[in-house]
C-alpha cells in the first residue's frame, strides 16, 4: 500500500488555538507550527480527509481565558470553520470538582463537534484509575462516550498512565468505551490485552527504532487490525528529531498568560531509559530547520515510511486509515465540497 496516497484520517493531533498562537508570538518550540492552516496544508498533500484533536487536561495552552468552557470554545470554532475536517475530544481541568467536571463535560458534548472526552494523567498528575475520574467515567459509560487515555509511561508499572491503571479503571467500569493512545508506549505488553482500541500516535518510530521493522509488524499485529487507528500526534513525536533544544523535555513551552502564569513553562521530564530518548521530537535531518523539531512533513513522512513496510492487506490498511476509526466514533466522512 501507498500510505501518502490511501484516503485516512488522522486519530491524535495538536492544533493551538489561534488566540493562544497570538499572544504568544515569540513561541519557539514544537508547538509554534501547531497551526490549523499549516496542518490543512499537510492534510491535502497526504489525502487525510478527517483529523481529531485532542486535548491536554491543561487550559493554559488551549485558551487565554485558562478555562475548561473557554477551551472547548475554541475547539468548537476551530472544528466549526472548518466542517467535516476536524472534531475533538472534550477536556478536563482537574481544579474544578468531579461534578464540575462531568457539567462542561455534558455541555461541550452538545456539539457534534465532540466525539469523546480526554484523558491526560500524565499532565494532571492524578492517576488514570484516581476516584476523581470516575464520575466521568460512569457519565460516558451510560452513554457510551469514548474515552481515550494518554498512555505513554516509562517502565515504571506504577505510572499515572501505565496501561494497568486503564485495567482497572475497566474493572470498575466495564461497559467504557475506550482508546488507548500510544498503544501503550514501552508498556505495550500490558495494554495488548485490554479490550479497547488503540491509537498509534507518536509510538510507531520508536517501536522501529527499538525493535526494528519485522518486530514492530508483529506488535501491531498482536494488537489486531481491526482495533487500530491511524494516528501520529502532530506535531509531536519522540523520535523523528533529537537536539538541544528538547533534551530532557517531553512538553516544554513558555506561555505568556498573566499575573497568575506568566512565563509558564509547561514541561514534563522524560522518564528516560534505553526505549525513548531524553526529547519529544525525535531526529530528523539536519537539514530539517522548519521548527525547532524539524520539518514540518517530517512526522507523516517517517509515518508512511514505517507503514509502508508492513505487511497488511489492502482491506486491513483501509480498516486502520480510516475505517475503524469512522465505525467507532461514528463519524461521517465529510462532505465532497470539505473534503
Amino acid at each position: 500500500m501507498n500510505w501518502k496516497s490511501l484516503p485516512k484520517i488522522d486519530a491524535h493531533v495538536h492544533i493551538l488555538p489561534r488566540e493562544v498562537l497570538d499572544a504568544n508570538p515569540d513561541s519557539d518550540d514544537e508547538f509554534s507550527r501547531a497551526r490549523m492552516e499549516e496542518h490543512l496544508r499537510l492534510m491535502e498533500r497526504y489525502n487525510i480527509r478527517q483529523s481529531l484533536i485532542m486535548t491536554f487536561n491543561d487550559p493554559f495552552l488551549m485558551s487565554m481565558g485558562f478555562t475548561v468552557r473557554d477551551v472547548h470554545r475554541n475547539l468548537r470554532e476551530m472544528c466549526t470553520e472548518h466542517a467535516g475536517r476536524y472534531a475533538a475530544f472534550a477536556d478536563i481541568d482537574v481544579r474544578n470538582s468531579a461534578e464540575k467536571s462531568v457539567s462542561e463535560i455534558a455541555a461541550a458534548l452538545e456539539s457534534p463537534v465532540f466525539k469523546g472526552v480526554k484523558v491526560h494523567a500524565t499532565n494532571t498528575g492524578i492517576p488514570i484509575d484516581d476516584e476523581y475520574y470516575d464520575a466521568i467515567y460512569v457519565y460516558c459509560e451510560k452513554r457510551d462516550i469514548p474515552v481515550a487515555f494518554h498512555c505513554y509511561p516509562g517502565s515504571d508499572k506504577a505510572d499515572v498512565c501505565a496501561p494497568g491503571r486503564i485495567r482497572s479503571v475497566l474493572q470498575r467500569h466495564p461497559d467504557l468505551q475506550v482508546i488507548v493512545c500510544h498503544l501503550g508506549g514501552p508498556q505495550w505488553e500490558d495494554a495488548v490485552d485490554l479490550p479497547a482500541m488503540f491509537d498509534i500516535s507518536a509510538v510507531l518510530p520508536d517501536y522501529v527504532e527499538q525493535y526494528g521493522i519485522n518486530k514492530t509488524n508483529k506488535i501491531l499485529r498482536a494488537f489486531g487490525t481491526d482495533r487500530l487507528f491511524f494516528a501520529t500526534d502532530w506535531p509531536c513525536s519522540r523520535s523523528i528529531q533529537t537536539n538541544d533544544f528538547a533534551e530532557d523535555r517531553l512538553y516544554s513551552r513558555s506561555i505568556q498568560t498573566n499575573d497568575f502564569a506568566e512565563d509558564r513553562l509547561y514541561s514534563r521530564s522524560i522518564q528516560t531509559n534505553d526505549f525513548a530518548e531524553d526529547s519529544l521530537c525525535g531526529r530528523v535531518d539536519e537539514s530539517a530547520t522548519d521548527t525547532p523539531c524539524g520539518r514540518a512533513d517530517a512526522i507523516y513522512e517517517r509515518y508512511f515510511d514505517v507503514l509502508d513496510q508492513m505487511d497488511f492487506t489492502e482491506e486491513e490498511a483501509r480498516d486502520i486509515a480510516e475505517n475503524n476509526v469512522r465505525r467507532f466514533l461514528g463519524w461521517p466522512a465529510c462532505s465532497q465540497n470539505n473534503c
